[in-house]
């Protein structure tokens, strides 16, 4: 599983630790392929650790629409709308203008915490949009022409 980590001033202890599992690509980015038992550890240590600091995760799960999954957490951190299985990061407008958390209605919509976001596998059924269609394939001579039958050959007809 493809993990991407996001630190932002966090102690040096816990970049130590991140870059035994992930590289640092840049300070305090770090990148990697690690399994989910590994991710979901390294993730609680990670925030029991950051102190002051803000941490975000970015990982691949197939069960959402994007194809990906986030956690973040500290100071820095940005609420989280799962819309139908879609993440859309806040921007924190809510906070500018007065509104609570709860006074958000959207269908469907769901505002979860800074601090997690929802791992469980979103179940929902499917509906295609493709239209079934019957395509009829006429065979065609090396010249992009139809074939003439053998009786309209004889009756001179091309």
């Amino acid at each position: 599983m493809f993990v991407v980590v996001n630190a932002v001033a966090i102690p040096d202890h816990l970049r130590g630790y991140l870059s035994r599992f992930l590289s640092e690509v840049t300070t305090g980015l770090y990148v990697g392929v690690v399994s989910a038992r590994v991710r979901d550890n390294l993730w609680e240590r990670a925030v029991s650790a950051a102190g002051s600091g803000s941490l975000t995760l970015i990982y691949n799960d197939a069960a959402r629409e994007q194809g990906f999954a986030l956690r973040s957490t500290g100071s820095g951190s940005r609420p989280v709308l799962d819309l139908d299985g879609m993440l859309v990061i806040g921007t924190g407008a809510e906070d500018a203008v007065g509104v609570e958390p709860d006074d958000v209605d959207l269908p469907g919509a769901s505002l979860s915490s800074p601090d997690s976001v929802s791992n469980a596998p979103i179940h929902r059924e499917r509906r295609s949009r493709v239209r079934k269609r019957t395509v009829t394939i006429a065979k065609r001579d090396n010249r992009g022409h139809e074939p003439v039958s053998d009786e309209d050959r004889h009756a001179g007809i091309s």
